[in-house]
């Protein structure tokens, strides 16, 4: 799917694999941009400059052309005319690339929420987005789901197996730890 949802609570790996995701998107020749939010990014204002940022590492410019138009349509009625207007500069060049949303639950401006579902309902065929969230963001996942648009992994999609745990220690070279040890380490 070219929508990947890591929802799960702090501490089980969500930006960890994000991380991972990016090396080796990389490692094959894939541009990526990188996103993390924080409270802060509920100013629209705020969250235009991040996007143009996010250009910017991904295009390898200083994104100039960005600030006026997104500044511009920072009103929440005109999150459509920001979302068409990413889409088209995503659209400028074709080459496969990736982004990276950390933190996403921290949004609740719904006119910065509405920039993203319309975004993503509109994503290009060679864009993939992988955002890492708490809580399930209310940007039309469901609906995306629905579409096979969009795929969610949660908690447990993210967590090693018991065995999983057994062979990570066994290739650590601890092979000493007693299946009590190796049932605590994986709860």
């Amino acid at each position: 799917e070219p929508i990947v949802v890591l929802q799960a609570p702090a501490g089980h790996g969500k930006s960890t694999a994000l991380q991972q995701i990016r090396s080796e998107s990389t490692s094959r020749g894939i541009r990526c941009g990188w996103l993390s939010l924080d409270e802060s990014d509920n100013d629209s204002t705020r969250h235009a400059t991040h996007l143009q940022k996010l250009l910017a590492q991904i295009f390898d410019t200083r994104g100039q052309d960005a600030i006026g138009h997104l500044e511009a349509a920072s009103a929440g009625s005109r999150h459509q005319e920001r979302s068409d207007w990413f889409v088209d500069r995503l659209e400028s060049d074709k080459s496969p690339l990736t982004l990276f949303v950390d933190e996403f639950e921290v949004l609740s401006n719904r006119a910065i929420l509405s920039f993203w579902k319309d975004f993503l309902l509109k994503l290009p065929a060679h864009v993939r987005v992988f955002i890492a969230s708490r809580t399930l963001p209310d940007i039309g996942i469901p609906r995306l789901t629905v579409a096979n648009r969009a795929l969610v992994l949660h908690a447990a999609d993210l967590s090693f197996s018991l065995d999983e745990v057994q062979r990570f220690f066994s290739s650590a070279g601890i092979l000493s730890m007693q299946d009590g040890d190796l049932e605590a380490v994986h709860r």
